[in-house]
């Protein structure tokens, strides 16, 4: 498509010498979480990442946010600083399954038998892949997540994946009067 990678980030040693080698003229990053994407900003129409899956693969824990290797609001600020005409991101099928708790919020009270009064507390859940569409939307980007078997493009074997294609089309709210980075980051709880 005459299209040229500006750059990768990956925390692999080994996968990084691969990505090195076939893109020699690419900016190379090694950690997504210490990286300052701002340098590209009006520089990028297309970027593609893939997230790790191992917080939500059903081969595994599916700890989601509570797994270490959860990177989404990485990837998310990410987008923030960029701003790139479009997103595709890349994860398993088992994202679409994977709910993540959410906090407590007090709903009402009840009374005790001895006529005590408790609060209600209601815990709200969503699906990471709400989370994932809900947060591009903030930024400004129509999404429309996709279901792909590999076997769909001649791979001989049907391992399913979900891309997220995502089109900006407003600044979003998170660019509206802040270059804070979107919430969720910065040790904030999903």
């Amino acid at each position: 498509m005459g299209w040229q990678n500006a750059f990768h980030c990956e925390i692999d040693d080994f996968c990084n010498t691969i990505l090195n080698y076939w893109f020699k003229d690419a900016k190379s990053y090694t950690d997504v979480a210490t990286t300052d994407f701002r340098e590209w900003r009006g520089k990028i129409n297309v970027l593609t990442g893939g997230f790790p899956c191992q917080p939500f693969s059903v081969a595994g824990q599916r700890k989601g946010a509570d797994d270490n290797r959860y990177l989404w609001p990485h990837m998310l600020r990410a987008i923030h600083e960029i701003r790139p005409d479009w997103v595709i991101g890349e994860n398993v099928a088992g994202i679409l399954t994977m709910v993540q708790p959410g906090q407590e919020t007090e709903v009402g009270s009840q009374s005790t038998l001895f006529g005590e009064s408790e609060p209600v507390f209601k815990r709200r859940q969503q699906y990471v892949v709400e989370t994932i569409c809900r947060d591009l939307e903030r930024e400004g980007y129509s999404v429309q997540p996709v279901l792909i078997p590999a076997c769909a493009v001649g791979a001989p074997h049907r391992r399913d994946r979900v891309w997220f294609i995502a089109h900006r089309d407003s600044p979003g709210l998170q660019a509206q009067g802040t270059e804070q980075p979107p919430a969720g980051i910065a040790g904030d709880d999903p």
